[in-house]
């Protein structure tokens, strides 16, 4: 039986660091060129503004941005200064600048959609299993939904990448939203928003797994989805994980079908397709 209090910290071990995947993109297409209707107060805060913008090295543009926030702090640019800032820190794999203009922006505009986007993926890639600061993470996911469903297409941005970039908000906040619910013990909100990150990208490892427990740990467990989504972590693991993840696997199939010969046949399953079918049921495989 996997530890309670540890069971997920093993596999969100094995993600991959920070990413805005996506972001970047978006950033890129804005910095190229980009017209912003910024009210400026001069000619020489606008001159500023667009130095730093069209900048192509990251370290110098991060020196210019911030020069610029330092000489202009009640600028209306601000907020679109911080916005390029932040992806350049992003660019350069500086978690700390990351987390600290994460921060800045939210401050400045605490609903600032790429602000709680990068925030929501620093949640990801700092969570250890500890209960503290989970009230202000949820807080921070349905905001970060309910920004997204305001959204509209910035300038300078493909409708393409928009809604590439909106799927994976979406993914990002739900799944934050799921992994503070499974932590409460809160499993029908587990269920909710980590199908749905799931459904965002089925081959996140993490998502799928903490979906699966929130399956198998509710009273009474629902056992034809959690083991399923075992079964998916399993097929995602690298070698040492998936070996816990088969012990349990079998463990629970022992649990509730009496036998652990079902395991085999719900791996095989799983390894063909990211989600069960319509009305799935684990009894119709024996």
């Amino acid at each position: 039986m996997i530890p309670k209090t540890k069971r997920v910290c093993f596999v969100i071990s094995v993600l991959v660091g920070f990413s805005t995947s996506g972001f970047t993109q978006q950033a890129s297409e804005q910095a190229t060129g980009c017209e912003y209707s910024i009210a400026f107060n001069d000619s020489g805060e606008k001159s500023s503004f667009l130095e730093a913008q069209r900048e192509s090295g990251s370290s110098a543009k991060v020196t210019k941005l911030e020069l610029f926030l330092k000489l202009y702090p009640n600028s209306a640019g601000t907020e679109k200064v911080l916005e390029i800032l932040l992806e350049t820190y992003e660019q350069l794999g500086n978690v700390e600048q990351i987390r600290a203009t994460v921060n800045r922006l939210l401050q400045k505009d605490p609903d600032n959609l790429l602000g709680l986007w990068a925030s929501a993926k620093l949640f990801e890639f700092n969570e250890k299993g500890e209960s503290s600061g989970y009230q202000e993470n949820w807080e921070l996911a349905m905001r970060g939904l309910r920004a997204l469903q305001k959204a509209a297409k910035p300038q300078c941005v493909s409708a393409s990448t928009f809604a590439k970039q909106n799927v994976k908000m979406a993914e990002a906040f739900n799944g934050v939203a799921g992994t503070v619910a499974l932590k409460k013990r809160d499993f029908p909100n587990a269920q909710r928003y980590l199908h749905a990150a799931v459904q965002s990208d089925p081959n996140h490892l993490g998502y799928v797994y903490e979906l699966a427990l929130s399956y198998l740990l509710v009273q009474p467990g629902e056992p034809d989805q959690g083991l399923f989504f075992l079964a998916r972590a399993a097929s995602l693991s690298p070698a040492d994980a998936r070996t816990r993840l088969d012990v349990y696997g079998k463990q629970q199939s022992l649990k509730y079908y009496d036998s652990d010969r079902i395991w085999p046949l719900i791996k095989t399953l799983a390894e063909k397709q990211p989600l069960p079918p319509p009305g799935f049921r684990i009894k119709d495989l024996r």
